[in-house]
């Protein structure tokens, strides 16, 4: 198949680019995209596949063929506006890529106006707010593939019941806190007079199930997880249990990296305190259990991990 045969790039203001989006001439387009890298065949087949089961307006299968390349750049969804704002974000050749002439997925799209993309996929049976089987979900400007949105209700859902739970450790927790925190703070945070601000992360922390440390680099946070987890590890001793910890990052350099701060924090604890907190930081997949060429893990929402605290950097 030559280049030359089909649709040219065109520089004008664009909005009516797409060529017939139910005849050949697109099965074509979609295969010499593939054929340079800027698409994948799971791609292509995912909007060929639509194309059989609805007679979509072209913008509506582009829309769909833009939200299955995301996947590639780790995204779950696409976000049109920004799309839209910067092309360079959809699929098409590299900065340094010699030009083709071939019209690129990011021209067939420019001149949209975001409403006029929005009311056309609004108005499609591929398309719904989440209810429904439809194959693509809109919210907002942003359109998903249905698991990813399903996987991000999921996760919404946990996360929403874990943020309502709240623990009471009793009348030493604030005394428990000063003893770890006390050696961090300055005269006026001694005296009560300011905020200590890492021990009012901690005690969230400790009365919550599910708690977001964050800051810029020198400001605390390794320290300050540190310190929570020997918080909650002294009041599970004080019971008689051994807190269950697992550290955690998503590749093994992060895990290095953070085995060392840890390592750093754990030392400045006082002596009864050290062994209580675990210093070995793994991956994430590893800590799943991840089985090889399926995509799947040991660990999951059926089958939970044995620990009482998760940490993940």
């Amino acid at each position: 198949m030559n280049i030359e045969e089909l649709p040219a790039s065109d520089d004008g203001a664009g909005g009516e680019n797409y060529p017939d989006f139910r005849g050949p001439e697109f099965n074509r387009l979609l295969t010499a995209w593939v054929d340079q890298g800027w698409i994948r065949p799971l791609d292509r087949a995912f909007v060929l596949f639509l194309d059989t089961q609805s007679r979509a307006h072209p913008l509506v299968l582009l829309a769909a063929l833009f939200t299955s390349w995301q996947l590639v750049k780790g995204h779950i969804c696409l976000d049109m506006e920004t799309a839209l704002r910067q092309p360079l974000l959809l699929p098409g050749p590299g900065a340094g890529d010699e030009k083709t002439g071939l019209v690129t997925p990011a021209a067939m799209v420019r001149g949209i106006k975001k409403e006029q993309w929005r009311q056309m996929l609004s108005a499609s049976p591929l398309v719904s707010d989440g209810r429904g089987c439809t194959p693509l979900v809109m919210r907002d400007y942003r359109l998903y593939l249905r698991r990813y949105w399903q996987y991000e209700m999921d996760v919404a859902q946990a996360l929403n019941r874990k943020m309502a739970c709240v623990f009471d450790y009793g009348d030493n927790f604030i005394s428990r806190l000063d003893i770890l925190f006390t050696p961090l703070r300055d005269s006026g945070e001694r005296a009560k007079k300011h905020v200590h601000w890492q021990s009012v992360a901690a005690a969230l922390a400790a009365r919550s199930a599910f708690t977001v440390v964050s800051g810029g680099p020198g400001t605390g946070k390794t320290t300050t997880v540190v310190q929570i987890i020997a918080l909650l590890a002294g009041l599970a001793s004080e019971r008689g249990r051994v807190l269950r910890v697992a550290l955690a990052a998503p590749t093994g350099k992060a895990a290095a990296r953070l085995t060392e701060s840890i390592r750093q924090a754990v030392a400045r604890l006082p002596a009864e305190l050290r062994d209580m907190v675990p210093e070995e930081v793994t991956t994430l997949h590893r800590l799943l259990g991840r089985r090889p060429g399926s995509g799947r893990f040991k660990y999951n929402a059926r089958c939970k991990l044995h620990i009482d605290l998760l940490v993940v950097d």
